[in-house]
Parts: structure tokens; C-alpha cells; sequence
């Protein structure tokens, strides 16, 4: 069970790493997405992720909890 600031720190990885290999790697960024569409392919993955951060650090995504268990002597 993760709570919701790792769950945020999880989804914006892929986008630190992309933003950080776009500013500082701009050739290596480049050579592994050649063309505009894979550019905007790129982008689009990152800001999903973005979001889906976003998302989690706001508490959006519900903790996923042990059942409990029931009332009442263990057999």
C-alpha cells in the first residue's frame, strides 16, 4: 500500500527523466525521437503522466486497503 506522495513521485519519473534528457541531452532527445511524430508522441506520454502525477498528489486515486475482518470469533 503506497500513499498518495509516492504515488505522485512514481508517475512524474518518466516525466522528469524526458525533461531532463530534452534540456540538457537535446541531441541524444533528437536521435531516439527523429521525427515530429515521434516527438508528439513523447510529449503526449509525458504529459499524461504529468497528470496522472498531478492526480495522485491531489488524493484522487483511492488507497487501496486490506479488507477487514469480520465481526465475530475466528473459526
Amino acid at each position: 500500500m503506497l500513499p498518495f506522495w509516492l504515488w505522485g513521485l512514481l508517475f512524474s519519473l518518466p516525466t522528469l527523466v524526458l525533461a531532463v534528457i530534452y534540456l540538457r541531452y537535446r541531441a541524444l532527445f533528437m536521435r531516439v525521437y527523429p521525427t515530429p511524430g515521434h516527438r508528439l508522441v513523447a510529449l503526449c506520454f509525458a504529459l499524461l503522466f504529468a497528470a496522472l502525477a498531478a492526480l495522485a498528489l491531489a488524493g484522487v486515486f483511492p488507497v487501496v486497503r486490506p479488507p477487514a475482518l469480520p465481526p465475530g470469533p475466528i473459526a
